[in-house]
């Protein structure tokens, strides 16, 4: 007699890649939304190994937040979703807290098992507000009707995607460390075309690479983007709330202004044409390992001082 007391949902890749790439073509083929809901209810029905369906919404800022509903109640109840706002930034006052969430069912999931756990399921949530209309913060759902508007008024299918900057330290939890450490060490330091198999690197790629294409993600190339001193941006806000978003020569003025012993150098990018500046700038940014004999590599942390001139 198996003494196996749960039996939850787990598919191997190669399964969800196909379970996957068949939802994603219903969304670029535009089957009707009618048709989808209740493939997906009847799926969510029948399939007794799904224990809970995870609804996931962007917030003002693009933050992903990620809702837990129990399967069953979930089916009974998908047209009346409701959460409080008031925690999320941005969204609603604690007053008015409450939102409803109605389900897109043509954005759903199928998941590796190993890393968001056995027995579950996603699909995306629209944020609706008191009156029924779409949330104003919903930044994902004001985007989808943006794009459902000029397919049907000019014929125009919209592609988006979002890119995620970062860089990986070696060890866990190294963030949470760092007060002890006080540095930050990278897993490799010559970039993702000098990593080798095996390494904590190519390791992390390849891993990133199997659960993006299991879920249906038909990447061109496996690798992460490498930044460069080219993608600098500063955020200026001045007194009436007013945020300015500077880059290049305009955003390292910005910056060498308040340290010590550059005011002549920020002098010179004032008085200079912007096109010869941000010339310059991309010639740096291009050969600094040379020019600065390997000094400038790659990017260092900052100290304590240069935090405390320029982080809130």
């Amino acid at each position: 007699m198996s003494l196996e007391l749960r039996n939850f949902l787990s598919h191997s890749y190669e399964e969800l890649e196909d379970l996957n790439l068949q939802a994603k073509e219903q969304r670029k083929n535009r089957v009707a939304a009618h048709k989808i809901q209740e493939e997906r209810i009847k799926y969510l029905t029948d399939e007794k190994r799904i224990k809970a369906v995870t609804v996931l919404f962007s917030d003002l800022e693009g933050r992903l937040h990620m809702l837990d509903y129990d399967k069953k109640f979930l089916i009974k109840s998908w047209d009346n979703l409701t959460f409080d706002g008031s925690s999320i930034r941005g969204f609603t006052a604690q007053r008015e807290s409450d939102l409803r969430l109605g389900v897109d069912w043509s954005a759903f999931y199928w998941t590796p098992a190993d890393y968001f756990g056995t027995g579950k399921v996603m699909v995306f949530g629209e944020v609706i507000d008191k009156d029924g209309s779409p949330f104003g913060a919903d930044i994902r759902g004001i985007l989808k009707a943006y794009g459902n508007e000029l397919h049907k008024r000019e014929g125009y299918t919209l592609n988006a995607a979002n890119e995620i900057e970062g860089f990986l330290f070696a060890g866990v939890d190294a963030e949470k460390h760092y007060t002890e450490t006080g540095k930050f060490e990278y897993v490799n330091t010559g970039g993702y075309y000098h990593s080798l198999p095996g390494d904590p690197l190519r390791s992390f790629i390849d891993t990133c690479a199997e659960v993006q294409r299991s879920m249906g993600f038909q990447n061109e190339k496996d690798h992460p983007e490498v930044a460069k001193v080219e993608s600098i941006v500063v955020i200026s806000r001045n007194g009436v709330g007013r945020e300015d978003i500077l880059m290049r020569s305009p955003a390292v003025r910005i910056v060498v202004e308040d340290l010590p012993g550059f005011e002549f150098f920020a002098f010179l990018l004032q008085i200079i044409p912007a096109p010869i500046c941000n010339l310059g700038y991309r010639i740096f940014s291009k050969f600094r390992s040379i020019l600065t004999l390997g000094k400038f590599s790659s990017c260092r942390v900052s100290t304590k001082q240069e935090r405390e001139l320029f982080v809130d």
